[in-house]
């Protein structure tokens, strides 16, 4: 009897194994494969939200498209009347299928875009810079278009040889945009670094790819020293 308790118990405990087995495959699914893009809803909100937003593009009007270094500035320190575009975590691909949705667009005094690193650090330089020209052929009657180029990163991070990435996609951009009659292509990371011509730590968040408030006082003082008078 005692023998046939303990048979029951390895029994139980053997189930009980291959449920948290069971379990842990299936979490492990879920969040490697399975699980829905965290963003997915926000990026739809905003994405609505400029939807609307874009119907006051007016031809006095400066848009700024990008990512989340473009939401985070404070673009009416760059040039009056202003409307930001932006979508943090966006990739440029995204951007580029999204800008239908603004008709008026083509109306704009000037375009800004800076976006990118979303796509260069999963799909690669050929990939980002077709989506690149995708955009500037949807916004290339506007009659001033603006590339701005991504800036390095601080040190090393998980998307392995990203600095050399952006230093490739950013002369590659900047061709492209010269084949443009109307587009000019600012590079940004002269504005941010130090004295040993590297980026400054000071001008970086502790993630050292976004800027902080001191990061993003040099690029509005960079932008309005190489932008015409707005």
């Amino acid at each position: 009897m005692q023998w046939w308790l303990g048979k029951s118990s390895w029994i139980k405990l053997l189930g009980i194994a291959s449920l948290l087995g069971l379990l842990a495959f299936a979490t492990t699914w879920y969040v490697c494969v399975g699980r829905p893009d965290a963003y997915a809803n926000y990026r739809k909100v905003l994405a609505d939200h400029h939807k609307r937003l874009a119907r006051s593009i007016t031809s006095s009007s400066h848009v700024f498209l990008g990512a989340s270094t473009m939401q985070g500035l404070d673009v009416s320190q760059v040039a009056l009347n202003s409307i930001n575009l932006s979508i943090g975590s966006e990739t440029l691909a995204a951007l580029s299928h999204r800008l239908h949705q603004y008709p008026k667009i083509h109306h704009a005094a000037a375009v800004y875009i800076l976006a990118g690193y979303n796509d260069l650090c999963d799909a690669g330089e050929t990939q980002t810079l077709r989506a690149l020209a995708a955009t500037l052929e949807f916004i290339g009657k506007s009659p001033d278009i603006n590339v701005i180029g991504l800036q390095l990163e601080l040190f090393a991070s998980g998307c392995n040889g990203i600095n050399n990435r952006i230093t490739g996609y950013n002369q590659a951009a900047g061709q492209l945009c010269g084949s443009v009659s109307n587009c000019r292509f600012i590079d940004p990371n002269p504005f941010l670094k130090g004295a040993d011509g590297l980026p400054a730590a000071e001008y970086y968040e502790a993630d050292g790819l976004h800027l902080n408030e001191q990061g993003y006082r040099a690029l509005v003082r960079g932008l309005k020293a190489v932008l015409p008078a707005h």
